[in-house]
């Protein structure tokens, strides 16, 4: 664990997440980057670039396809949850920050 990793550094992190979502309210550590912030494609992996730059993160291990779809991807959706299926694992905001605070994922 990194000892540089304060309050000051969750709330900027806060916000970088709530850069990149249409959810307009209160973005909190439980909610998932996918299914509850609509966060996918290009603007989650462009969010992925900036923590990595911002916070000398390594997210290389994350595998993005298993947590949310790419672009264009996302009419598979409402297909799945048709059948009682959720098609992408859970990725929740603190998931990300536990990567931040670890410095990998």
């Amino acid at each position: 664990m990194r000892e540089q990793i304060g309050e000051t550094e969750r709330n900027l992190f806060i916000a970088m997440v709530s850069e990149h979502t249409v959810k307009k309210d209160t973005v909190s550590m439980d909610d998932q980057i996918y299914y509850d912030l609509k966060i996918y494609g290009d603007p989650l992996f462009d969010l992925l670039h900036e923590l990595a730059e911002k916070f000398e993160t390594d997210f290389s291990g994350l595998r993005l396809i298993e947590y949310a779809p790419g672009e264009g991807a996302e009419l598979i959706r409402p297909i799945m949850l048709a059948f009682g299926r959720r098609p992408y694992k859970s990725l929740a905001v603190g998931d990300l920050w536990k990567a931040v605070i670890n410095g990998r994922w």
